[in-house]
C-alpha cells in the first residue's frame, strides 16, 4: 500500500488557455499529476480530475476492503461510498501529502459500517472445509478475527506496511498495534489448524 503523494513541481501547473468560444479552460491533467494538483483542479470545478484520484487509489483500497469484509460485493459498496464521501468533502482533506491516509480512513469507516449492518444477516464463518483452497481458507479464517486485529494483520502482512507506517496510519501506539497483530496471528493459526469440515 502506498499512501504518500509526490510533491507538486512547477511543471505540474496547467496554464489556462482561451478556447474558440472565448472561454478560458485548462489543459487536461496528466495521469502522473501530483495529488496536490488533482485536488486543486477538483476544488476549482474540474470534476473529471477526481477520476485520477479514484484510479490512483482504487486498487489498493479495494484489496484492503475485500480483506476486511471478506466479500467482494460489500468491498465494492464500501469503496464506492468512501469515494463519494471523499468527493463531497475534499476541501476538508488535511493536505495533499496526506490524501492517501485520509482516503484510508474513509474506506475503513465504510468497512466498519457495512460489517455492523451485515453482521446480523451473515452466519459466523465456519472452519475451512476439506475442499477449500488456501485463499478461501484464509478468507474464512480472517473473517472470524475481530475487526481491529484484522485491520492490523491486513496492513502489516497484506499491504506490507512497516510497523511505523501502520502506527501512523491507524493512530494507535506501537505496543497496541503489535498486540493486535499478534492477536490476529494467534487466532488465524488456531483457526487454520482446526479440523476441517467435510463438504457434503
Amino acid at each position: 500500500m502506498s499512501v504518500g503523494s509526490p510533491e507538486l513541481s512547477p511543471t505540474d501547473r496547467r496554464a489556462p488557455r482561451r478556447g474558440a468560444d472565448g472561454a478560458w479552460s485548462r489543459d487536461p491533467l496528466a495521469a502522473d499529476a501530483s495529488d496536490a494538483l488533482v485536488i486543486e483542479a477538483v476544488l476549482d470545478g474540474d470534476d473529471d480530475a477526481f477520476a485520477l484520484l479514484v484510479r490512483r487509489y482504487r486498487e489498493t483500497y479495494a484489496r484492503f476492503a475485500c480483506c476486511m469484509l471478506g466479500d467482494e460485493r460489500l468491498a465494492e459498496d464500501a469503496l464506492q461510498a468512501a469515494f463519494v464521501r471523499a468527493y463531497a468533502s475534499l476541501e476538508r482533506c488535511p493536505g495533499a501529502e496526506q490524501v492517501g491516509w485520509w482516503l484510508y480512513g474513509l474506506v475503513k469507516q465504510e468497512c466498519e459500517s457495512l460489517e455492523r449492518r451485515a453482521a446480523p444477516a451473515l452466519p459466523a464463518p465456519g472452519p475451512p472445509s476439506a475442499g477449500s483452497s488456501t485463499a478461501e481458507s484464509m478468507r474464512r479464517a480472517l473473517a472470524a478475527v475481530p475487526l481491529l486485529e484484522r485491520e492490523a494483520f491486513v496492513l502489516r502482512f497484506v499491504e506490507e506496511l512497516t510497523y511505523e507506517e501502520c502506527v501512523r496510519l491507524t493512530g494507535v501506539d506501537g505496543a497496541t498495534f503489535r498486540a493486535r497483530v499478534h492477536g490476529a496471528c494467534r487466532r488465524l493459526q488456531a483457526r487454520l489448524a482446526a479440523p476441517t469440515s467435510i463438504d457434503e
